[in-house]
């Protein structure tokens, strides 16, 4: 760093004096004439103020205040700690204070297989699809346009992945299968046999404008599922936190238009469902506990599914 302040008016020589305040660490005052430099290497950031005074010959003297601010290169935020075999991931951090442009140097450790690190501007972003579980440490290094630098070093764990999971309702298998006969539904045939559901035929009778709760199998699909359950009420899945999950809604009995997906009870407009019944909760919803149901419309009525409650961790 280098700055020049000039006297100007009254007679020469110059003489000047520091009357109060800090300089900079690592800055120097020098006098020479009529001019006062500020110089050399900062070594802490800061905000500085100090005052010189300057007199003449013919002792006239002026007095000002100054303010330096020193800034220092910083890393803001961190690389997303974990990742999974198989998914797309994506991460950045930010270079800030300091002067722009940007230099990036890795300096040390090994990033995730199937990873790659890139840079623009202030930014490094960590993107890919990891090909290898493993816990992988790496340093970056950013310096300023003035060599001014900070190194951080990052951990990224990438897990195995997980096999999809169906979560079925609270009684097992879904035993109703049904369809709309001239206005009411009834069902055709027996549920498959398992241990989780006794194989059951049930009669539905309603009019065409009766809802019918006809619970139909949800399943979860996503590499992130910790596990999945049957709750004391309904059913739980449990997800890694900020990982988007994949519903697919499937064997309603009857066939089904219209189809809505509810978060804690209230519709999200937000969420569509395709033809094949996939509907996907993007990574804002997957925060915290939460209820999700999906509803749809028949001839024969509403036509709702059991609840799942989503745990993320």
């Amino acid at each position: 760093y280098s700055s020049t302040i000039t006297a100007s008016g009254g007679t020469a020589p110059y003489t000047w004096t520091k009357t109060s305040g800090t300089i900079p660490a690592g800055l120097k005052l020098t006098y020479s004439g009529a001019k006062a430099t500020l110089s050399g290497t900062p070594t802490k950031a800061g905000s500085y103020t100090f005052t010189l005074k300057v007199v003449d010959k013919n002792g006239v003297s002026v007095t000002k205040k100054f303010t330096v601010k020193i800034t220092q290169t910083n890393i803001t935020g961190a690389f997303t700690a974990t990742g999974v075999v198989k998914a797309k991931y994506s991460s950045t951090i930010t270079a800030s204070g300091g002067t722009a442009p940007y230099t990036w140097t890795k300096t040390s450790g090994t990033i995730p297989a199937g990873l790659k690190l890139t840079y623009s501007g202030a930014k490094a972003t960590l993107s890919g699809t990891p090909t290898k579980a493993g816990s992988y440490t790496f340093s970056l290094k950013v310096a300023d346009k003035n060599g001014a630098a900070v190194t951080k070093t990052f951990t990224v764990k990438i897990a195995e992945a997980k096999a999809s999971a169906k979560v079925y309702s609270e009684t097992g298998i879904i035993s109703q299968y049904a369809k709309a006969v001239t206005g009411q539904v009834q069902t055709v045939g027996a549920a498959p046999q398992t241990t989780a559901s006794p194989q059951t035929q049930t009669e539905l009778t309603g009019t065409g404008n009766t809802a019918v709760n006809l619970p139909a199998i949800i399943e979860v699909v996503s590499d992130d599922i910790i596990e999945a359950y049957d709750g004391r009420d309904s059913d739980i899945v449990k997800v890694r936190a900020d990982s988007p999950v994949r519903f697919i809604v499937s064997n309603w009995g009857a066939k089904v238009s219209g189809v809505t997906v509810c978060v804690d009870d209230k519709p999200a407009d937000s969420i569509t469902v395709s033809d094949e019944g996939m509907f996907t909760l993007p990574a804002e919803f997957v925060y915290g506990d939460f209820k999700v149901s999906a509803k749809a419309q028949s001839e024969a009525g509403e036509l709702e599914s059991e609840e799942l409650y989503v745990i993320a961790e």
